[in-house]
């Protein structure tokens, strides 16, 4: 008979208390009963993780639709996480921050991280400003929208891996000297998270890495849409095809320029919006969603929506100076939202959004 594979490192602590799989089960239990919403769903996997099954089932985070369902086994999960610890040289006893919503796999895979590699875990609940004051981290995963809110704080975690959203040339600026270890990461539920990383500051250049680099063990090549094709031997995963438009380097790494569901194709150029959006973004210091929408002439035209209460017109006027864009790539008009809307884990909801102006 095989032998069950130890669910919990005996060096794991859960916000400042070690546990064994029975205590643990408690702890889970009471979060369940007695906890706010976020800790009830920390509560829930953790109970399925404790549980005699060999899988979970996670949940996408429904960035181009409605959310799908994804199932997993422990061993899976478990190769993952030490995947990981490897890449960043995570060792048991150090601190780790989780500050992301347990619902998606970011979140879950920083409890079995922790679980795995036997760190000493925080959980706090996943807001914007989600450092406590007087703790330092060994690790930590954000998203965007946090790791701006958090810029004077930094200083408490060593390094910290950032996902979920486009990072802005601007935040990237504001990174550059703090002391903090920074990675953006590519993943998705399907790879159990990240597949590749770019470091963000502390590079040998001295500026941001240009191209998502291969962790240990992962492959790539494009299928005829030049979209990306990962195999993750630690997954048993082969050929998993994504909708993600790059430009392949080599089989270990690669340049991210949008999503192919997303491509406006404007007199026969096909414009990324998320590469527009990047430019724009700099220059206008706010939020902005680029679409197509029907064109006579062109098929579709570029449509720029700005995240702000000033009027639209200013936006335009700023367009003559961006010279990174040339006019096929420029956005022919520009509407003002007073407001996006975003998802749990902060991502602006692009097709949401659209549908709320009759664009989709």
């Amino acid at each position: 008979m095989t032998e069950r594979t130890p669910l919990l490192h005996p060096k794991f602590t859960l916000n400042g208390f070690a546990h064994s799989e029975s205590t643990l089960m408690d702890a889970a239990y009471s979060l369940i009963k007695e906890g706010d919403p976020f800790e009830l769903v920390i509560g829930d996997f953790l109970m399925d993780w404790l549980s005699d099954s060999d899988t979970i089932t996670f949940k996408t985070s429904g960035t181009t639709g409605s959310p799908k369902m994804k199932t997993f086994t422990r061993h899976q999960m478990i190769a993952s996480a030490k995947l990981t610890g490897a890449y960043f040289k995570l060792s048991p006893g150090q601190s780790v921050l989780m500050c992301l919503p347990a619902e998606y796999v970011a979140g879950k895979m920083m409890l079995v991280r922790a679980m795995v590699l036997g760190l000493q875990l925080h959980f706090v609940e996943p807001i914007t400003t989600p450092i406590p004051y007087e703790k330092q981290f060994d690790f930590a995963a954000m998203v965007p929208m946090q790791l701006q809110a958090s810029l004077k704080q930094l200083h408490q975690i060593d390094q910290l891996i950032v996902g979920g959203a486009p990072i802005s040339q601007e935040l990237i600026r504001d990174i550059a000297n703090v002391p903090t270890d920074i990675y953006e990461t590519y993943g998705m539920t399907e790879t159990l998270t990240h597949v590749a990383v770019k470091k963000l500051n502390h590079t040998l250049s001295g500026i941001a890495d240009d191209t998502f680099k291969a962790l240990p063990g992962i492959e790539f090549e494009t299928d005829a849409r030049s979209c990306l094709v990962v195999t993750a031997s630690h997954l048993d995963l082969h050929k998993c095809v994504t909708n993600d438009v790059v430009t392949l380097l080599n089989d270990k790494e690669f340049t991210w320029l949008g999503r192919i569901d997303n491509v406006i194709n404007s007199g026969a150029v096909k414009v990324h919006p998320e590469y527009v959006e990047s430019i724009l973004r700099d220059a206008f210091k706010c939020e902005i969603i680029v679409a197509g929408v029907p064109d006579p002439q062109l098929g579709e035209r570029v449509l720029g929506i700005v995240e702000t209460e000033d009027l639209p017109d200013k936006y335009m006027e700023l367009l003559d100076s961006i010279e990174e864009l040339d006019a096929f790539h420029k956005p022919r008009e520009i509407k003002a939202i007073s407001e996006f809307t975003r998802n749990d884990s902060g991502k602006i909801d692009r097709n949401t959004t659209l549908e709320q102006l009759n664009l989709k």
